[in-house]
């Protein structure tokens, strides 16, 4: 594994790599999740994908990768601003978002007049909710809710940490969690739009918060036995040993995920390149995914006459799309446009936030 990292040793090429690596098998995760669940839900027998039966878990990554990398990349320029953190944080998720939207759209369109059902095509109010990642039911990218939170996690970030410092966003981090939770237990009429606001799965965001500030402070002791215990609950979960409902998501998939992130950023990792490569690729592969499944089934299905979920093999064909069409789409568009980007925002220029 290497030696431990001192605080503030962003690995090689400025950035730890074991953070890198599980951004992209976070992703991989949630796209073999949703291989799985369609190939159960029509009744057949996803095979090899059973294990991605539980893949949600990558969510749970994600947002404890997501509270670390803020708090580790905003520490340093405390003093830019809360306006300047939001500019970037906006660059960084809205533009690639809205060019995958654009395709999901346009997709629905051709589906509705294809099959002659207008209904099928998003009406104005799905648009704008979907647009502005408003915290609301009813997202044309169906795993764009996790961003909507996300939002929510900057907008808190942005008031409080740039202005009061970290004690104060702690404070209100813990106060978020403490109404979320509040409202998950005794919510007798839930309202759709905070079952968003007040997702209870928000305490992970914390976690990765206090993850790095144990970071900056150089105190991370027992890494090493905190990545093997994280990595071997991780693998609980997925192998449905650890319910999600044990005794709620936060826990049984949020400690193990955060256990999983303390020890990759306490421990200084080697990975391979192409776990480097998926992880730059996995904002687009968390994205995009789903829409290359509704593609591809339908082209494998027309060439071999067969139902696309009915085949592990075809199944996982359909992952290597994906993959493919998400690297692709990084390196010759996500990347050029990053480079673009940060060459006109002082804010983004060298800000660890632009690579997730």
């Amino acid at each position: 594994m290497g030696k431990r990292a001192q605080g503030g040793d962003l690995g090689v090429r400025g950035r730890l790599e074991g953070i890198q690596a599980l951004r992209g098998i976070a992703a991989l995760l949630v796209a073999g999740f949703h291989l799985a669940v369609a190939s159960r839900d029509q009744g057949f027998d996803p095979g090899l994908f059973t294990a991605f039966f539980h893949g949600e878990i990558g969510v749970d990554i994600f947002f404890v990768i997501s509270g670390f990398i803020i708090y580790h990349a905003a520490a340093p320029k405390a003093g830019q601003g809360a306006r300047k953190f939001l500019l970037a944080r906006f660059w960084r998720i809205f533009p690639p978002y809205w060019a995958i939207l654009s395709l999901y759209i346009a997709a629905r369109v051709v589906l509705a007049l294809g099959s002659g059902d207008l209904g099928r095509i998003p009406e104005g109010q799905q648009v704008v909710i979907s647009a502005l990642l408003l915290p609301l039911p009813g997202q044309i990218v169906p795993i764009a809710w996790t961003l909507s939170i996300e939002i929510v996690f900057y907008a808190i970030f942005a008031a409080t940490f740039f202005k009061f410092g970290p004690r104060a966003l702690v404070g209100s981090l813990l106060v978020w969690v403490g109404a979320s939770q509040f409202y998950t237990h005794s919510a007798t009429e839930p309202q759709q739009w905070l079952n968003l606001v007040l997702y209870s799965g928000n305490a992970e965001f914390l976690y990765g918060v206090a993850i790095a500030i144990a970071h900056r402070r150089g105190r991370l002791p027992l890494a090493g036995p905190a990545l093997a215990l994280g990595l071997a609950l991780c693998i609980a979960v997925l192998a449905g040993w650890l319910p999600f409902s044990f005794p709620s998501r936060e826990i049984a998939a949020g400690l193990p995920s955060a256990l999983l992130v303390y020890g990759a950023v306490g421990v200084r990792l080697r990975t391979p390149r192409a776990f480097q490569v998926l992880g730059d690729a996995s904002y687009l592969l968390y994205l995009v995914h789903i829409l290359v499944y509704s593609v591809t089934s339908r082209v494998f299905e027309a060439i071999l006459g067969t139902y696309a979920y009915t085949s592990p093999a075809i199944m996982l064909a359909m992952l290597a799309v994906a993959v493919a069409v998400s690297i692709a789409l990084n390196q010759f568009g996500e990347m050029p446009y990053q480079r673009w980007y940060k060459r006109r925002s002082a804010a983004a220029r060298g800000d660890i936030t632009a690579q997730i």
